[in-house]
């Protein structure tokens, strides 16, 4: 990218945190819901698209959610999350990005109710596996969905039964065989008999259906902003914060990628220009930056 360009403004002029979104037909970001700075406690019930437009209305507002494309490419699923009366939310809103038409020929609505979660979950990771499953990860459980069957299905849990919230996850392609998918676990917190911010990364092999201890982070990371590389080979965190206190919020980038199975934290050289935590994190096509 070069120097004298600028990613798009999408949040309507607004300072929010705690959203959650994707780029969805590789030119819509879409960002959803969060907490606005200007009004603390307010919770979002919007998305925002392109040019600082209103995209669509949730079901309800929610901060502290997590979103998936959904196979179909055409569809942001938006999950769980606190409401403006801070109880967790077990609902979950489809966001479409085609604008269908009704019976009388109007536009018909953006937003679908989707499935409910498990259980309320907030502060919680989705990522795709096998191309049409959707893991789920939360309070130290996981859960699978797949969209052949619209079924829920209990995930093989963490290893060590950690009640783990707030971490980044991704999957992956080991370098070595691309028919390997491995999930990455990277950092959170923990709110259960020993309160404290991870720097631990575990692995789940998806072919093997087993889960593996990772490398370690080079410090603990909660609320980062993860993004999968688009070869599929890296995961990226960036941000984050290393404690509970504002002066944990950190600006370092880092990436993990695996060969054989053997995975490895890399620093990036590069820094994000303000230091942030709760942010999204997703890769920029070129046509969508202002480089006027």
């Amino acid at each position: 990218m070069p120097d004298e360009c600028s990613t798009p403004n999408i949040l309507g002029g607004f300072k929010i945190a705690g959203a959650t979104g994707k780029l969805v037909l590789k030119n819509i970001l879409l960002a959803c819901g969060g907490e606005t700075i200007q009004s603390v406690g307010y919770n979002m019930e919007v998305c925002y698209g392109r040019n600082n437009d209103v995209f669509a209305i949730l079901s309800e507002p929610r901060k502290h959610a997590a979103s998936i494309v959904h196979p179909d490419g055409l569809t942001l699923w938006v999950t769980g999350g606190l409401n403006d009366h801070e109880i967790v939310l077990d609902t979950t809103d489809l966001v479409s990005v085609v604008k269908r038409y009704n019976e009388k020929g109007q536009f018909g609505k953006d937003v679908f109710n989707g499935p409910r979660l498990p259980q309320p979950l907030a502060h919680h990771c989705m990522t795709v596996i096998r191309n049409t499953t959707v893991m789920v990860t939360g309070d130290g459980l996981t859960w699978l969905f797949d969209f052949n069957s619209e079924s829920w299905t209990d995930g093989p849990d963490f290893m060590d039964g950690s009640v783990l919230s707030h971490h980044s996850c991704g999957t992956i392609l080991d370098s070595n065989d691309s028919k390997i998918e491995i999930v990455i676990i990277a950092g959170g917190f923990s709110n259960g008999s020993i309160v404290m911010v991870y720097d631990e990364t575990r692995l789940f092999v998806v072919e093997s259906d087993s889960w593996n201890d990772g490398p370690t982070l080079p410090h603990p990371i909660m609320n980062g902003a993860e993004v999968v590389t688009p070869n599929r080979l890296s995961l990226i965190i960036a941000g984050g914060s290393n404690s509970t206190v504002f002066e944990g919020v950190q600006s370092s980038i880092y990436q993990i990628s695996c060969h054989s199975l053997e995975c490895q934290w890399t620093k990036m050289d590069h820094e994000l220009e303000t230091a942030r935590q709760g942010a999204i994190g997703t890769f920029i096509p070129d046509h969508l930056l202002d480089c006027s």
